[in-house]
Parts: structure tokens; C-alpha cells; sequence
């Protein structure tokens, strides 16, 4: 009998809020289990792990470091887009293996993840890049895909087939390019996700698709960052004007309160100015006198009246 690790390294350090659950850890902790092995959930508080016969430990999310404590030696197995920038297929009998929610549930859940847990358990839980349907269900309402970043793989236009099915995106979703965009934005509209636009866009393009579910970065580049910003608050003004709320995305850039104030004004849908948005609240408006203090052309578009 084998004592067999699992390491959810996302689900103990990642920043997200929102925890998610590895379906690929889900099946090699069933399949094991299932052979009568000893198999446990690692968490960090756990010394020894030289007592493993043999270690999975598994990381999506590329921007996760690996935390120093852990080692890699000759019985640990490493799994999951965070490590390959890909997700490598498991072995056959692991694949066709179901998913379990054990390891998790030995857990106190947040409400909200419980949730999702019993959620997923109702509906399907699949991953697109190794096509692994083994948790498939035909008469789900909702389809959970599993993979880090899915608009990247070329059979998500797969997924467009099934009309009345909604998908619900358990990692971020970024678009990368102009041509994949128009191929796959109709899921948009049945995503649990907004879609992060990173290829190069101008104001006409956000007017253009206001019914699809996006989120736009307020600067794209270094060196468009004016004329980026300007844009942004056109293409806000002009969504005003029909009752519809904006997205946005601050990324790294400078000036971080002035920015958060922007995102929050944007996505409000009431027809008010960015200054009197700001202007009935002390700290707003000088976050808001200190953005435009040298920028009156800036000044004057946020100030127009709507």
C-alpha cells in the first residue's frame, strides 16, 4: 500500500478569491484511492512529507511561484499549465478515472465554494485541451471548463455548437488577437466571465461590441497611454448615453486611486459626469484635481455633461 500526496499549490497560494477546484487532482486522488492506496490532501502545514512514496503537486496559474519551502525530488510529479504553460494528458486509466470531490471536502468550504462544488457535481466539468469529458454530462445546464486561459485552445469553437448551454470559465479568459476574438465572441454572451481584450484596439471597436460580455485595460501602451485613456473615457461617456456599464482593467499603471475611481465610474450606468461622479465626496475629488491638475484637455472631457 502507497502513501500518495496531493498538492494543490493554487488552492493554498494562490490570490484569488474565488478557490477552484483541479480536476486533474480530483482524478489521481480517486484513482488512487480507488486502489486502496493511503492518499492525502497536502497542506502547508504539513512537515513531513518525506513520508510520501510519491508527491502530484499541481499549479495552473503561470504568474504562481513556486513557494520556497517546497523541493522537488525524484518522487514528485508536476502537473498543470503553471508549470508547461500547458496541460500535458494524464495517463489513460487516470483519465478515464472520475473526479472526486473528497479531497476537498475534507475541508470547511466557504459558502460561496460549497456552491460551486455541488454545482459542478449537478452539471459538467471537462477540459478542453486534452479533451477530457470523463465528468461530461449530456443534460447539464451549465458546462464548467477547467482550462487556464481556454480562449488560446483552437477547439473552444467547439463549445459554440451547444446554443442553450451556459459555460462558466473557472480561470480568467484573455483574448490575444483581433481574428480569435471575432471567431469566439458569441461565448461571451453565455460566459460567466468577461473577456480581457489584450490585442490592440481602438474607440470605434468598443462601441462595436457593447453586447459582449469584455473588459478593456484603460492603457494598452507606453506610448498610446494619453491618447489610450482619452479613448476610454469617450467610448464610457458614449455607453452612458444608452444605460450600459463599461469595464475596465487598471493593470500596472501609475496613478492607481484616479484609475479605481475611472472603473468604478464606468461600469456605473447612471448618465453623470466623471466629476460629479467625484465631486460629492472629499477624498474623490482630489484624487480627481490631482489626475487632471496638468491635463486640461483631460480636465474638460471629464467634466462633460451627459
Amino acid at each position: 500500500m502507497a502513501r500518495i500526496g496531493v498538492y494543490d499549490l493554487d488552492w493554498h497560494y494562490g490570490f484569488y478569491k474565488k478557490k477552484i477546484f483541479n480536476l486533474d487532482l480530483m482524478k489521481v486522488f480517486n484513482y488512487y484511492w480507488k486502489k486502496g492506496d493511503i492518499v492525502n490532501f497536502i497542506s502547508p502545514q504539513d512537515s513531513d512529507l518525506n513520508r510520501y512514496s510519491a508527491i502530484y503537486y499541481f499549479k495552473d496559474n503561470p504568474n504562481l511561484k513556486l513557494p520556497n519551502k517546497i523541493k522537488i525530488t525524484s518522487n514528485s510529479y508536476l502537473r498543470g499549465y503553471g508549470f508547461y504553460n500547458c496541460y500535458k494528458p494524464l495517463r489513460r486509466d487516470v483519465l478515464d478515472t472520475p473526479p472526486t470531490f473528497m479531497p476537498y471536502e475534507f475541508l470547511e468550504l466557504p459558502k460561496t465554494t460549497g456552491y460551486l462544488s455541488n454545482s459542478i457535481k449537478k452539471n459538467s466539468y471537462i477540459r478542453l485541451e486534452t479533451e477530457d469529458y470523463s465528468f461530461y454530462k449530456p443534460d447539464s445546464k451549465i458546462i464548467y471548463i477547467a482550462d487556464y486561459n481556454a480562449f488560446r485552445l483552437d477547439n473552444l469553437n467547439k463549445l459554440l455548437n451547444d446554443k442553450d448551454i451556459k459555460y462558466y470559465f473557472v480561470w480568467p479568459i484573455i483574448c490575444d488577437t483581433k481574428e480569435r476574438y471575432e471567431s469566439c465572441k458569441e461565448l461571451t454572451k453565455k460566459s460567466n466571465r468577461r473577456l480581457q481584450i489584450n490585442f490592440t484596439f481602438n474607440y470605434n471597436f468598443i462601441l462595436n461590441n457593447k453586447g459582449y460580455n469584455n473588459i478593456y485595460p484603460i492603457h494598452q501602451k507606453e506610448e498610446t497611454k494619453e491618447q489610450d485613456l482619452f479613448n476610454i473615457v469617450n467610448a464610457a461617456i458614449a455607453y452612458k448615453k444608452e444605460g450600459l456599464p463599461l469595464f475596465l482593467m487598471t493593470g500596472d499603471a501609475d496613478n492607481k486611486n484616479f484609475y479605481n475611481q475611472l472603473v468604478v465610474w464606468a461600469r456605473y450606468t447612471k448618465p453623470i459626469s466623471f466629476y460629479d461622479f467625484c465631486s460629492t465626496d472629499e477624498k474623490k475629488i482630489k484624487i480627481y484635481n490631482a489626475a487632471t491638475l496638468n491635463n486640461l484637455e483631460l480636465n474638460k472631457l471629464l467634466r462633460t455633461k451627459i
